[in-house]
């Protein structure tokens, strides 16, 4: 197939595409891939529609990111790549089990080698994997291209290599594109795709090894075809804190504390869901705390840590004293109270509080239980209205209902009011985790008291407390029509000139919706008010 600019790959492209895939079996069939002194057994082959570029684009996006086709992987750890690195210089710096196992292909030329080690999201049950990874070229005299991609894991029997790869030796991607200005090629030309084994001697092919390669094969081409579809990575993650230290945060907590909370969950609601949901927005907060503030010290949390802390022994350094001291954290709607037991037994003085008390909270120690207290928020700027309007025995009884702030930690224990009007110490840090009703006052509670804030957001409300969705914005049908007269650059370059789509030449802080269902985020960070 002759080479196609992005206009003309459309969705047509990738429905041909999706045609052509057509995996064929060929266990028993001889091999069609082969090293010296190597038996390899080939799996599947099939025709495919995609490019040499699009197929070398998708194999280094798996060689860095695993976690796409394996959900028992947090992410891969890159020792060394040869990109970096033409001339090998650096190779005898490496530790020698992160060196690169050599490779050659008769016939082909080396373009890049990668060492990589395969991080699990469950390093109890399954132990991190290096793997080289060579891709090779291989430029016949018809003009055709073949592109081959090998894994080879660092393991010297079948018996090393964890769950989430498969148990073989080495695994080969085998892509064949013909010559684009040969007399036969056409707009319907196709190319040839395979994948291919070299078995242990003591683990035979079974049926997993079988539907791997299949799951292998259909993956990488569905993300080929995106590829040449024009598909570009739009939501950008881990912008905030960094993946691999959110994951090793969130795999500590986990180990600490997830088994003793599922055993002694007492609550009606499955404890798997809640508790690792919990732990993982506590590893959250943890990293971003250690850059927002000094670590904590042992007397921070109250008596409230555990033996299994370990940033509270973290030592002080000249970047943490640049930071200031934890100001303390509320948990406005705290629930079940797992967030805030696993704060605080991390070396975090806050505490929560609840329109309802939880079962949960007698199940943890009493340093915790003092810091979970059953209250009802009652906005201040509410009872400020109210004071306004209502007569003079009404004010007082509001305001008698909402003078005391609750400032813990320090008077956590003592008897308070069972009403809160969300006014906290200045800095208070708020977490607002799926705290329903409160969730769209949480920024105006962190103005009211110059606070950070976390808020994330599950069942939208209004300000009056009743279930709220915002309504979609739909053009108008003169709309529709007449921006499907126009191109996509005329479009954007009107909207422009009109301030559309932008909120800073509107004065709105509103996207413009163009007529598509825009979702609430999922986070909303703020770091610090500074005009209170």
């Amino acid at each position: 197939m002759g080479n196609m600019t992005e206009a003309q790959v459309d969705a047509t492209t990738v429905e041909n595409g999706k045609k052509a895939f057509q995996p064929r079996e060929i266990t028993q069939e001889p091999s069609t891939f082969s090293l010296s002194d190597e038996p390899w057994t080939s799996m599947f082959e099939t025709p495919c529609a995609f490019e040499p570029e699009y197929y070398q684009r998708v194999m280094l996006n798996l060689i860095r990111h695993p976690e796409i086709a394996s959900t028992y992987l947090f992410r891969a750890e890159i020792f060394y790549d040869s990109f970096n690195d033409p001339e090998g210089k650096f190779i005898k710096h490496i530790k020698a089990e992160y060196q690169p196992l050599p490779c050659q292909v008769p016939g082909y030329a080396l373009e890049q080698t990668i060492v990589r080690r395969m991080i699990p999201r469950n390093p109890q049950r399954d132990d991190p994997l290096v793997q080289t990874c060579h891709i090779f070229q291989k430029k016949e005299d018809d003009g055709s291209v073949r592109n081959l991609v090998l894994y080879i894991p660092h393991a010297q029997s079948a018996s090393e290599v964890p769950f989430y790869h498969p148990t073989v030796a080495a695994l080969a991607f085998l892509h064949t594109w013909p010559s684009s200005t040969s007399p036969n090629a056409s707009s319907t030309t196709l190319g040839q795709f395979s994948i291919h084994y070299r078995l242990f001697p003591t683990h035979p092919l079974d049926n997993r090894l079988t539907r791997t390669a299949l799951s292998l094969l259909t993956l990488i081409n569905k993300h080929s075809l995106g590829q040449k579809a024009g598909y570009t990575k739009r939501v950008h993650h881990d912008q905030v804190i960094p993946q691999a230290r959110f994951q090793d945060t969130y795999t500590r907590l986990k180990t600490a504390y997830a088994k003793d909370l599922i055993a002694g969950w007492v609550e009606q609601t499955p404890p798997g869901k809640h508790v690792f949901e919990d732990l993982g927005i506590a590893a959250f907060l943890l990293e971003l705390w250690r850059d927002m503030y000094a670590a904590p010290t042992a007397d921070d949390a109250g008596g409230g840590t555990s033996s299994k802390n370990e940033e509270v022994a973290r030592p002080p350094n000249a970047k943490e004293s640049n930071k200031p001291p934890f100001p303390g954290f509320v948990d406005i709607g705290c629930g079940n109270g797992v967030l805030v037991h696993v704060l605080r037994a991390e070396g975090y003085p806050g505490w929560g509080f609840d329109a309802r008390r939880r079962k949960t909270w007698d199940t943890f120690a009493p340093a915790v239980r003092a810091h979970l207290k059953e209250a009802v928020l009652v906005p201040e700027p509410f009872t400020r209205a109210a004071a306004a309007t209502s007569t003079t025995t009404a004010t007082t009884t509001a305001d008698g209902l909402l003078t005391t702030h609750l400032e813990l930690p320090d008077d956590a224990t003592a008897n308070t009011s069972s009403f809160h009007n969300g006014i906290f110490p200045p800095g208070t840090f708020i977490v607002s985790n799926h705290a329903d009703e409160l969730t769209p006052w949480t920024p105006l509670l962190a103005f009211l008291s110059a606070s950070p804030f976390i808020a994330i957001p599950c069942c939208s409300h209004n300000f009056a407390g009743a279930k709220f969705r915002a309504p979609v914005q739909k053009p108008a049908a003169s709309e529709k029509k007449e921006k499907g007269e126009k191109g996509e650059k005329e479009r954007e370059k009107e909207g422009r000139e009109k301030g559309e789509g932008k909120g800073e030449n509107t004065g709105s802080l509103k996207q413009k919706s163009n007529g598509k269902n825009q979702q609430p985020s999922a986070l909303c960070l703020v770091q610090q008010n500074k005009y209170h």
